[in-house]
């Protein structure tokens, strides 16, 4: 009888663990500033939708606008992203190319050497109090971010710009000559990922192969 009641909690306890998972989807509504008259960061970026999903070792940034729709499919381990694949879906010319880890890092060059600056402020976005963090490029461009660290798994690996932040950023300002665009989230889910989501699309998209100057700022 003893047995038999221990299988029983170890079979209920063997699906509780099952049914645990670290999913997450934010989604950032995005806005423009812009400086110039035709910087090309309304254009590109106004009105626009950034989501991240991740799931495991894997993840998905997809940013939607009128004039582009572009995902980064990254698979990642403990310590460093393993491989990226960025897909152009839009447009006439829908192109992708993958990047190795090493390539991976040059991709995201313009984020090495970035500090952060740790302020006492703090804002309330999509429910989550979200503390100030100003974080320093070699270029000499700032990005204000707030985040919070109540939610895991954190995206040091996925988002190269927020490697010095101790958590997840919910919302973002980057500044350059050509004007400040700001992500903000509005959706925060922890509900499971369709394992569909993660799948690269290759049906009438050409692989190219991945070209250092040809990296968008």
């Amino acid at each position: 009888m003893r047995i038999s009641w221990l299988l029983i909690l170890l079979s209920f306890a063997g699906r509780c663990f099952a049914q645990q998972h670290h999913d997450l989807t934010i989604v950032y509504d995005i806005s423009i500033n812009k400086t110039k008259k035709s910087s090309g960061l309304e254009e590109t970026y106004n009105g626009g939708t950034k989501s991240v999903f991740i799931s495991g070792h894997k993840a998905r940034i997809r940013l939607v606008s009128l004039m582009r729709i572009q995902s980064t499919f990254l698979n990642y381990d403990t310590s460093t992203v393993q491989q990226a694949t960025v897909v152009k879906e839009s447009g006439a010319k829908k192109y992708r190319f993958n990047l190795s880890a090493d390539e991976w890092k040059q991709y995201n060059k313009k984020y090495e050497g970035s500090t952060c600056r740790f302020e006492n402020d703090s804002l309330l976005i999509a429910g989550f109090n979200c503390k100030k963090a100003v974080i320093s490029l070699s270029s000499g461009e700032d990005i204000v971010a707030y985040y919070t660290d109540s939610i895991l798994p954190i995206n040091h690996f996925i988002e190269p710009a927020f490697q010095c932040i101790p958590g997840i950023v919910l919302q973002y300002e980057h500044t350059s000559k050509r004007g400040v665009i700001t992500f903000k989230a509005s959706v925060v889910s922890r509900d499971m990922i369709e394992k569909n989501i993660f799948n690269i699309p290759s049906s009438g998209i050409q692989t190219r192969k991945f070209i250092a100057e040809e990296v968008e700022e």
